[in-house]
């Protein structure tokens, strides 16, 4: 089978099992699609950090900025009559199972409780 992910791409056996409902990858598939670093379980180092700034705004544009944003988007910032129902089918999550933790005391001091 031929996988495929971001430009890269491996080829590799399937195999089925009705012990296992989704796909199995190998630690080398893994690898080679870019999934894991080549030295897992160690972290992937970054060498580079790219930081973008936001344009610089001039304060006394803000009040017309904010016209300007109310304006083309006037059906979102609606205030006015009940809120419009959302279109498409309904929604639900479905959570297999759900980390709490305990809140009190220091963070470091929580520990997990499984349902």
């Amino acid at each position: 089978m031929q996988l495929h992910y971001r430009g890269r791409s491996v080829t590799t056996s399937i195999l089925f099992s009705p012990e296992h409902d989704g796909m199995l990858l190998s630690w080398f598939v893994c690898v080679e699609l870019g999934l894991l670093s080549p030295c897992y379980p160690e972290p992937i180092m970054i060498n580079t950090i790219v930081t973008a700034s936001p344009p610089s705004v001039d304060m006394s544009d803000v009040p017309a900025l904010e016209q300007k944003l109310l304006s083309d988007f006037e059906d979102v910032f609606d205030e006015e009559g009940p809120l419009k129902t959302m279109s498409g089918p309904a929604m639900s999550i479905e959570l297999p199972y759900a980390i709490c933790l305990m809140t009190n005391g220091p963070f470091f001091n929580r520990r997990r409780i499984m349902p």
